[in-house]
């Protein structure tokens, strides 16, 4: 348990940290760590406590979320995958994190680069791209 100001005990929650760079078709892999969160900081910064976990932002595609190497708060993805919101996604086995918009006949990733946009058809899904999590927040653990 943590102490805050007044000496009270915090209640903490361990959340597990993976290594984005071995999530495969088969899922996230091994825990790397657990890390212990402040329960009622996560209550205020995502609403809820139960499902999540930790990574690293993979690259810096879409730096208004997090910079390559930052912590992110990640849950499973939500099946159907969710217009506007921003998840890693597994293309072609790579881990890359964009922000999903469906269009009539295609699916843009975007990223800040528009170079760094994909669009595919949405018969390629399946194929080739595979939701591995719903970004929430980006942390500074040292923060906590």
């Amino acid at each position: 348990m943590l102490e805050t100001s007044v000496g009270a005990p915090q209640e903490l929650v361990s959340l597990p940290r993976y290594d984005v760079f071995r999530f495969d078709d088969y899922g996230k892999g091994a825990v790397q760590e657990t890390v212990p969160v402040p329960a009622a900081w996560l209550q205020g910064l995502i609403k809820g406590v139960t499902g999540l976990w930790l990574t690293e932002m993979p690259s810096d595609a879409l730096p208004d979320v997090a910079r390559e190497g930052e912590t992110i708060i990640c849950r499973d993805p939500e099946t159907p995958i969710q217009d506007r919101r921003v998840y890693i996604f597994l293309l072609d086995g790579r881990p890359i994190v964009r922000r999903v918009a469906f269009q009539p006949n295609a699916v843009v990733l975007h990223a800040d680069d528009e170079a760094n946009t994909i669009t595919l058809r949405p018969d390629e899904l399946g194929d080739r791209l595979m939701p591995a999590g719903r970004i929430l927040a980006t942390v500074r653990l040292d923060q906590v």
